[in-house]
């Protein structure tokens, strides 16, 4: 009487739990937001001191504006750090202008950019935490060195 009755007080007690299967909850992926950092950047052009990122830049672009800025899209310079080669210059920001006023044209001008973060290992066993990327560019003046000037004529 005993056993039967401890046996009745524990099923009673096992049942509700028995019966309500869990449901399995998949845990969320920690790698759902990560991206890739990269040394690309973007260049935008200045026009009284706005910048607008150009339609037209491509890597092999003429570009005719005075004042260019270069920018990564990774700002958080406590996780990512910048070199920018401009030249002989050498800055660590993650945006940089430079004004082409006095520059002769038509000229190439190259561009590097170097990224160094804390490299991932986790969400990307390859990643080393560095990337590099060089951009260059001619600097020209639009109506002399695009050779369009009094070359194609309309009716």
């Amino acid at each position: 009487m005993k056993n039967t009755l401890l046996k009745l007080i524990i099923a009673i007690l096992i049942l509700p739990f028995a019966c309500n299967p869990k449901e399995e909850i998949a845990p969320e992926n920690p790698c759902r937001n990560y991206i890739q950092p990269h040394a690309d950047f973007i260049i935008e052009q200045g026009v009284l001191n706005n910048w607008y990122k150009s339609p037209y830049i491509l890597k092999d672009s003429i570009l005719i504006e005075i004042k260019i800025q270069f920018r990564s899209e990774f700002a958080d310079t406590n996780l990512y750090k910048h070199t920018w080669y401009i030249g002989s210059e050498i800055l660590h920001n993650y945006k940089e202008w430079r004004d082409f006023y006095d520059v002769p044209r038509p000229q190439n001008i190259t561009i590097t950019h170097v990224m160094k973060w804390k490299a991932d290992k986790f969400c990307n066993p390859k990643d080393d935490g560095y990337d590099s990327v060089r951009f260059t560019f001619k600097l020209a003046n639009y109506y002399k060195d695009c050779m369009a000037f009094n070359k194609y004529r309309m009716v």
